[in-house]
């Protein structure tokens, strides 16, 4: 059987070689851990591609609401 992984235990990049120009999709990204890794991937990150996130509406508002009240929120 062979593996699509196209890394052996001697050639795995680290996180900044594996996501550069990498897109990344993120569901759950308004909850508490989702905003930290959010936060995580733009500042850590900066050659990865595009970040998507998936929202539900919640509370009466909606999923563009919700991302919005998250972009005001001040960064520690």
């Amino acid at each position: 059987m062979t593996s699509d992984f196209p890394y052996d235990d001697q050639t795995i990049p680290g996180a900044k070689e594996f996501y550069t120009g990498k897109d990344i999709f993120i569901t759950g990204g308004s909850g508490f851990i989702g905003k930290v890794l959010v936060e995580k991937i733009l500042r850590s990150l900066p050659e990865a591609g595009k970040v998507y996130l998936l929202l539900r509406g919640r509370k009466g508002l909606s999923p563009q609401q919700r991302i919005q009240a998250m972009l005001e929120l001040p960064v520690s």
